[in-house]
C-alpha cells in the first residue's frame, strides 16, 4: 500500500508518518491504473513511484488535482474507480486541508 498523509510545506521531513494526518491509501493495481496522472507529475519535476517514499508540495498537489479532475472524465470505465480514489486523496489535501502530501510505501 501507498499511504498518503497531509503535511505543511513548512514542516521538516519526518522519519515516520503522523497517523493523525492520514488521508488514504492506494494499492498497486490502483497506482498502475492512474499511470497517466503519474506520468504527468514528471512535468512538475516530481519523482513518484509505488515503492518509494515521496513528498508533494501544496502547489504541486493542486496542479495534480486539477489534472486528475480533467482526466477522470476521459479515462476508460475500468480505471475510473482508481482515479476516483486518487482524486479523493488529492481533493482532501488541496481543497479541504490546504496542504501538501507525504507518501510512505509500506
Amino acid at each position: 500500500m501507498l499511504d498518503f498523509y497531509s503535511i505543511s510545506d513548512q514542516e521538516g521531513q519526518p522519519e515516520y508518518p503522523n497517523e493523525d494526518n492520514y488521508i488514504g491509501s492506494i494499492g498497486l493495481n490502483d497506482f498502475k491504473s492512474v499511470h497517466d496522472l503519474i506520468e504527468h507529475t514528471k512535468t512538475l519535476g516530481l519523482e513518484i513511484g509505488y515503492y518509494i517514499d515521496f513528498r508533494i508540495k501544496k502547489s504541486e498537489v493542486s496542479k495534480m488535482y486539477e489534472f486528475a479532475k480533467f482526466q477522470i472524465k476521459t479515462v476508460p470505465q475500468e480505471k475510473k474507480a482508481s482515479y476516483r480514489k486518487f482524486l479523493d486523496i488529492l481533493e482532501e489535501a488541496t481543497v479541504n486541508l490546504n496542504s501538501g502530501l507525504i507518501c510512505f510505501c509500506d
